[in-house]
């Protein structure tokens, strides 16, 4: 009898201990909560990846069309980026007590766009909104957490002028804001990631969200000399999903080198859209090719079209006799590679730089060239970049 009173205490004893020590952590996790603002994930991590440095370029917003009622702005954009003014939106938001109305007068909207392939890339990267408002409170990040709470289920990552949340409809979405105190405007950059085809991790939907936030932040800053040749820069600024891309891209480019047939080109594609770099087993003609890009100068354009011509000239897009001019030349080479540079209004299409390179690969002399369109000079030197360092990805 004893014997049952004292393990029937036992018994009791460690359930009130469980029950309480499960009640402390609940206590603490609600502590917790409340202490972070409902950030659940580190942020330190966020903060890191929000500090790497990246390859931009100057834009002058008021070039893209005449808005009269509208200062100058000056941006900057990394190098993948492009934008692009949207005069046929309709759709508004309301923003804590800030109303986004791209069809009022006082609001300016741009489409962003990212060159680089990954899974998922729909072309569109947000939208930056240029608002005139006179009250410099009507959106701030708290007010947003307080008046919107709807729109939110979890929050991953905020700071005074930025948050990373998702939806109501489970799309993890960015928003970040900055008021220009001097003009009187709030610049708004939003986006949210529809992951319903691409299926992305939350992980890697997560990491792309920070180098969206990252463009964001840094929309303003004054520009850095760019380092047009720093690899690691340029690498450091990728999102996962981006890297990924590439790697697979390059993975079977080199994997097929034994199946090429001699001065005939092979294609890496995705939906069905060559991606990133071709290569061409050289032969004769092919070679004589590479004499001729290796002519060209650097001090002038030159009409492609006056050289020789060579029938494998024609399954690179750069090089091809289509176009009536295709004035070319160089803007920057090394011992086995070249960027070459195309006359404005020359030849055809949005490409106006190419990059090739020659090396030998499983023991063959390989040509890869880039097939991807390149519209600027920082987006040129990041394939260059990448052509003469694919194995470090």
């Amino acid at each position: 009898m004893k014997l049952i009173l004292i393990l029937s205490f036992i018994i009791f004893s460690s359930c009130k201990n469980k029950n309480y020590a499960q009640k402390e952590t609940v206590i603490k996790q609600e502590k917790t909560s409340n202490i972070s603002t409902e950030i659940l994930t580190d942020t330190l991590d966020f903060e890191k990846k929000l500090a790497l440095d990246n390859i931009y370029r100057e834009i002058n917003l008021d070039s893209l069309y005449n808005q009269a009622n509208f200062e100058n702005h000056q941006i900057s954009l990394p190098f993948q980026y492009s934008i692009k003014v949207d005069l046929e939106s309709s759709f508004s938001y309301l923003f804590g007590d800030l109303d986004i109305d791209p069809k009022s007068s006082n609001c300016n909207k741009y489409n962003l766009r990212n060159h680089i392939e990954y899974k998922g890339n729909n072309y569109s990267e947000g939208s930056l909104y240029f608002v005139k408002n006179n009250d410099s409170t009507a959106l701030t990040i708290e007010k947003f957490k307080t008046l919107d709470k709807a729109a939110y289920k979890k929050i991953y990552y905020s700071d005074n002028e930025s948050i990373i949340f998702k939806n109501s409809r489970n799309n993890i979405s960015v928003l970040h804001y900055k008021y220009l105190k001097d003009k009187k405007t709030y610049v708004i950059y939003y986006k949210i990631n529809e992951n319903f085809f691409a299926k992305n991790s939350e992980k890697n939907i997560l990491d792309l969200s920070i180098t969206r936030l990252r463009m964001a932040k840094n929309l303003f800053r004054k520009n850095k000399e760019n380092h047009s040749t720093n690899w690691v820069t340029y690498k450091q600024s990728l999102s996962n999903l981006e890297l990924d891309t590439i790697k697979k891209s390059f993975n079977k480019l080199i994997s097929s080198i034994d199946t090429l047939k001699v001065d005939s080109p092979t294609h890496i594609t995705n939906k069905n859209r060559p991606t990133f770099f071709s290569a061409i087993k050289m032969a004769e003609e092919s070679k004589k090719t590479w004499t001729q890009v290796n002519t060209l100068p650097n001090h002038k354009f030159i009409d492609f079209n006056t050289l020789d011509y060579l029938r494998i000239n024609q399954f690179i897009y750069f090089l091809s006799s289509s176009s009536a001019n295709n004035f070319i030349k160089v803007e920057f080479k090394n011992s086995s590679s070249v960027i070459l540079k195309r006359k404005e209004n020359s030849g055809f299409g949005n490409s106006n730089y190419a990059i090739l390179k020659k090396e030998k690969i499983q023991k063959n002399d390989i040509l890869m060239y880039s097939v991807c369109d390149i519209e600027s000079k920082e987006m040129a030197y990041f394939y260059f970049n990448l052509i003469n360092n694919y194995n470090d990805l």
